[in-house]
């Protein structure tokens, strides 16, 4: 029975027990991310987040009760471990990404996901990951929680200022989503994209795009492209 995931074409759980993979955020968009990528035996998962569980948390991240007003990162990765049947390494650092952290947290790491709001960070997190050769997935959800999306920046190629120009320019304040129940479907699918991404990265599996979005509330729904680096981005500087 231990074998039986590796019958789906491209995906091994070998590769995965290999893979040590950092979430950068511990708020809702990456908690889910990360209970998916312990229960399906990645080897190794840091996750590192600055910020504490709040009681407005608990209706739509992976903490309960027992959590508040501790480290969301420490939290979340013990959370993990617990539903990790294949017995995946989770390690949660209070702190936030930044530049005299991301060193340490990104040291031998193989594939990142940023899932965080401020598009400061993003643009750190970009920079950072593409200086240090890590291919990275980028989730981000609106304020209403009716539109999601992910963007999959690899070692070389467009970077997420590519898509966003104001990434590019770290502007913009923070767009956290609403912390009512109803944001969880949005969550949840954007936890789904980010894992068929990281599976895409870590085994090569058949992708054919680094965007996707989704709309919960369009008739069109989802959509996904291929995005090409955008010529004078400040961000990666292509054309520069």
């Amino acid at each position: 029975m231990s074998d039986r995931p590796d019958r789906l074409p491209g995906f091994s759980t070998a590769k995965l027990a290999q893979t040590t993979a950092l979430l950068v955020g511990a708020g809702g968009l990456n908690c889910w991310v990360a209970l998916g990528l312990a229960r399906k035996g990645i080897g190794a998962l840091r996750i590192c987040d600055g910020d504490l569980v709040e009681a407005s948390n608990l209706n739509r991240q992976f903490f309960s009760r027992d959590d508040l007003f501790q480290s969301k990162a420490v939290c979340l990765a013990r959370n993990a471990a617990a539903n990790s049947w294949l017995g995946s390494s989770c390690t949660g650092f209070e702190c936030d990404f930044d530049e005299d952290s991301a060193g340490m947290l990104s040291d031998r790491v193989d594939v990142a996901v940023v899932g965080v709001d401020g598009n400061p960070a993003r643009a750190l997190a970009s920079r950072h990951f593409r200086k240090c050769g890590i291919p990275a997935v980028f989730l981000g959800v609106s304020e209403d929680a009716e539109h999601r999306w992910t963007f999959i920046q690899g070692r070389d190629g467009p970077c997420v200022g590519c898509v966003f120009p104001r990434v590019a320019a770290a502007l913009g304040t923070r767009q956290p989503c609403r912390d009512v129940p109803a944001v969880l479907d949005c969550l949840l699918e954007s936890a789904g994209a980010a894992l068929r991404a990281v599976d895409a990265i870590v085994m090569g599996r058949a992708i054919c795009w680094n965007f996707d979005a989704f709309h919960l509330a369009d008739s069109v729904g989802g959509w996904r492209a291929t995005v090409t680096q955008r010529t004078g981005c400040k961000l990666c500087g292509h054309g520069s």
